[in-house]
């Protein structure tokens, strides 16, 4: 029996057509190893059951919320304190205290972040109902509407980029004396782009970007070397990853570079 309601989220799910703005796991019973085995407050154990880990609310390449579906212990910064860390909110850690959770009852919800420690709700599921709202309220009316309508289509040029990113071919050659990785880029497509979107991680986790290496001078037919960091100064040169990006959808159209060129 579902003691919390969350029919609200579900019907703001529903409603949003743009594709990836909500991130949701599934049904999933949380390993409490990692914290010792302690008790959990009933309404956030009721949600990790019915929905798993979840990031609500994209924001280019991240989420405004998120809540793991396996808590963590951490510090509180200020006070010393243990905490248990199941989310965030912004640059915000979202965690109940330690010291207070207790065998089947509840918690309050604070947030830790720059500003200090801060009581924010009474229950996990109020926490959740208050920064639902605060995150859609952030975006104003004429972008929620447009959030929920769900992106434009791509239009005719757009549509002609996308075929030329398919007829452009690249490899990486390696990196350089100078720290710049050295790219090959084919361009077979009839068009010249300004950049092309690439993907870049570090093997060891921790880390994923985008490079958008300028190709604005490699006309069609030609075949060309460019350069471009990709965080070399973050990542070793051993574990820098370059990987191709998905096909670029209408809602993620400002992530790659190669519309950007009017």
């Amino acid at each position: 029996m579902n003691r919390y309601d969350f029919s609200w989220l579900t019907e703001q799910i529903s409603e949003v057509k743009t594709r990836d703005f909500f991130h949701l796991g599934s049904s999933h019973e949380i390993d409490r190893t990692a914290i010792g085995g302690l008790e959990l407050p009933l309404s956030y154990v009721e949600f990790i059951g019915r929905f798993g880990q979840v990031a609500l609310y994209k924001q280019h390449a991240g989420y405004l919320l998120g809540v793991y579906a396996n808590p963590r212990i951490g510090v509180d910064a200020k006070t010393g304190e243990d905490v248990v860390c199941i989310g965030h909110y912004g640059e915000n850690t979202v965690c109940f205290l330690k010291e207070l959770c207790v065998s089947d009852g509840d918690a309050p919800v604070f947030e830790t972040g720059p500003g200090g420690t801060k009581r924010v709700a009474e229950r996990f599921d109020l926490w959740l109902s208050k920064r639902c709202a605060d995150a859609k309220k952030s975006y104003g009316r004429k972008r929620w509407a447009q959030i929920v309508r769900g992106p434009k289509p791509f239009d005719n040029r757009e549509k002609g980029i996308l075929k030329a990113r398919k007829n452009l071919a690249w490899k990486m050659l390696g990196i350089g004396d100078d720290g710049f990785v050295e790219f090959e880029i084919v361009n077979n497509a009839n068009m010249t782009l300004p950049f092309y979107s690439v993907g870049v991680n570090d093997s060891r986790g921790g880390f994923a970007g985008v490079a958008y290496l300028r190709i604005g001078d490699v006309a069609p037919g030609e075949t060309r070397t460019v350069k471009h960091d990709c965080y070399v100064e973050y990542i070793p040169r051993e574990y820098l990853k370059i990987y191709e990006l998905p096909e670029p959808i209408p809602e993620k159209r400002e992530e790659y570079w190669e519309f950007d060129f009017e």
